[in-house]
């Protein structure tokens, strides 16, 4: 019985990776068009706002160099929504996973929230204020219990200001 061939059983499929949706795509392109026209973060802004995004750890380090190349960077409200854009959509897509990722930007928004309500930099605040719940929904969608508490601290505190 030993010596009897077996029968070679099929190797399971795996699971193809999610399609990226037709609005996903339409969205990147648009984008990416938009990259560099009047109002417009231009696309090496993008590229090292990304990367400040994609560096950014919890640490105080880490939030002060990504605030401070927002606000450097940052003149004017369209460039401001654009920032916010790029932000936004980082959350819902590449750190859709990453629940501590969206906590860490939401630390690096308020930090900027605050620094431009100090020093009186309407665009900021008023781009960052008029995307604050979908920036929200997006940092607390799929996230464990004590992150959702840092968040809930996040707000009281802006709660307060």
């Amino acid at each position: 019985q030993l010596l009897q061939p077996t029968r070679l059983q099929p190797m399971p499929t795996r699971a193809s990776p999610p399609a990226v949706s037709d609005d996903v795509v339409s969205e990147t392109q648009a984008f990416l068009e938009g990259c560099g026209a009047p109002g417009k973060l231009s696309r090496d802004q993008v590229s090292k706002y990304i990367a400040l995004l994609d560096d950014l750890s919890g640490s105080k380090e880490s939030i002060r160099n990504a605030k401070s190349w927002i606000l450097d960077n940052l003149s004017g409200r369209s460039l401001a929504d654009h920032c916010v854009w790029v932000t936004l959509n980082k959350m819902r897509q590449a750190y859709s996973r990453d629940e501590n990722k969206r906590v860490h930007v939401i630390y690096l928004l308020s930090d900027v929230l605050h620094n431009c309500l100090k020093k009186a930099v309407a665009d900021v605040v008023e781009a960052i204020q008029s995307n604050l719940k979908q920036l929200l929904a997006s940092a607390v969608v799929d996230n464990s219990g004590e992150n959702k508490e840092k968040l809930l601290k996040v707000v009281s505190l802006w709660e307060q200001r």
